[in-house]
């Protein structure tokens, strides 16, 4: 399936059904915003898709969208469920047979851990258990599954690299294709930086740091625009 994006669609060849694709970044770099644009051209080519965005309430996802010259059509749960991945599922199997979604959003992986049920269990394998288990349901309905993911950087002057997916080694092996977005830092000197913190420009870095496809993996530019 390509998603409209001529660059993404350069290195995958396009997505295929049973997918799990995971898109990595720092954190405010534009991990969503580049999701909510994969909805867009998905939806320009007639493929539907399901959202579940536990970070921003439903209102604000709506008003994010807002700002696109066409606003996708999409669909999302009326009321999120978190740290509950059995209802998840049932939510993808009811947008399948209701509305024929073949993508699914979900926003970010950390609100599918249950820390009742982690325990003194080890992180990375109970997270490596749950992205198992996002992988099954993409093979068992023949979707594509897109999940948002965090770095362990939260700011970095070097692009990050697949080895700083946050908690587990387990979220790059069972992933098909891994995406990591990184903002460009603007040229400052080390007393600016110091004073002022880091700053970014607004071109972003797309890492194809996975692609077990084809192996192409590389990097492309995008520039946000605003509105």
């Amino acid at each position: 399936i390509k998603t409209g994006l001529y660059d993404m669609d350069h290195f995958t060849g396009g997505f295929g059904p049973e997918n799990l694709v995971v898109l990595a970044g720092p954190t405010g770099m534009g991990k969503t915003l580049l999701a909510q644009n994969m909805t867009a051209w998905l939806a320009l080519v007639g493929q539907k898709s399901l959202w579940f965005s536990f970070e921003l309430s439903l209102g604000e996802l709506l008003e994010r969208f807002q700002g696109f010259t066409n606003p996708p059509i999409f669909y999302v749960p009326k009321k999120n469920l978190v740290r509950n991945t059995l209802w998840l599922e049932r939510k993808v199997v009811e947008g399948i047979a209701k509305y024929g979604i073949k993508f699914v959003f979900i926003d970010h992986t950390h609100y599918l851990l249950d820390m009742h049920e982690l325990g003194d269990k080890n992180v990375s394998l109970y997270l490596g258990d749950k992205m198992r288990g996002l992988k099954t349901m993409a093979r068992q309905y023949g979707i594509v599954v897109v999940l948002v993911h965090h770095l362990r950087k939260t700011e970095a002057l070097e692009a990050p690299t697949i080895a700083d997916l946050r908690d587990s080694s387990f979220v790059g092996q069972e992933a098909d294709y891994v995406f990591i977005v990184w903002r460009k830092p603007v040229k400052m000197k080390r007393m600016e930086r110091m004073e002022q913190g880091i700053q970014y420009t607004n071109e972003m870095i797309v890492s194809v740091a996975k692609n077990r496809y084809n192996g192409k993996v590389g990097n492309f530019n995008l520039l946000y625009e605003n509105g």
